[in-house]
């Protein structure tokens, strides 16, 4: 376990206006390097830094065009955003190393202190009855249900994606959740079509990213959870325990 990172790859997050309100969450995120092997140090710090991203866009933080992250490589240490989200001192940076897939990962846990934003979201696009705005989230028309803008981008059990979506504070909001089979299987559309990072082909909007077609939903019978394919617009049924290209998509309501 390494407690003492280099003070170039500690992240404090600033918002542009005032806090309104704050709160304090958990996060527990796993975090990879970029899959290339170079030294032991740079893929550490590579997937400290990649940990780190994905808690920013937990706390509903967008990184604005002050910092450039290149190549996983932080070129300054303030992070502007629209949110304010600040990594409390004392997490914990656990070293697991590299693992059966070549990728160095690794496991951040802590506490994030977040607020509410101060500004309205603004929309950016439109396809039908979706709806994206500047804060990384959509919204469904239909159903009045906000999405986040993309999935969590890696493996993830049952449990920790029912977690992952309860602390989830895209756009500044709290109330996030696991969506239902239902939900998801409501944004299946046969018609549209990209291609994920894992190479399935997703349908559904482009405005959601799913990076892999394996899709958690909360409902639960004994230790299988329900999940949906959004390569085949398939629903199933497996063992909570298994994560190997399974995603979440946190949901809330818009009302």
């Amino acid at each position: 376990m390494k407690k003492a990172l280099n003070v170039f790859f500690i992240l404090f997050l600033f918002s542009i206006a005032s806090i309104a309100s704050a709160e304090v969450i958990d996060v527990n995120i796993k975090g990879v390097d970029d899959g290339i092997k170079t030294s032991r140090q740079q893929d550490y710090k590579e997937a400290v830094m990649n940990a780190k991203l994905q808690a920013i866009e937990q706390a509903g933080a967008s990184i604005e065009s002050i910092t450039k992250v290149v190549n996983f490589q932080l070129k300054y240490d303030v992070v502007e955003s629209k949110s304010s989200a600040i990594l409390l001192p004392g997490f914990q940076i656990i070293d697991i190393g590299y693992v059966a897939d070549g990728t160095y990962q690794v496991v951040l846990i802590g506490k994030l202190q977040v607020g509410e934003k101060t500004s309205q979201a603004k929309e950016i696009s439109r396809d039908g009855r979706f709806i994206a705005y500047d804060n990384v989230t959509v919204l469904d028309t239909r159903t009045n249900l906000m999405w986040a803008a993309k999935d969590n981008g890696s493996n993830i059990n049952w449990a920790n994606a029912k977690n992952y979506c309860e602390n989830y504070r895209g756009g500044g909001y709290s109330g996030w959740r696991m969506p239902t089979q239902d939900e998801l299987a409501g944004l299946y559309d046969p018609a549209v079509s990209y291609k994920s990072e894992c190479g399935y082909y997703i349908h559904l909007t482009e405005l959601i990213r799913v990076s892999c077609t394996w899709t958690w939903a909360s409902d639960t019978r004994g230790a299988d959870a329900a999940n949906f394919l959004f390569d085949s617009g398939h629903r199933y049924w497996s063992d909570r325990s298994g994560d190997d290209s399974y995603r979440v998509l946190p949901v809330r309501s818009s009302k």
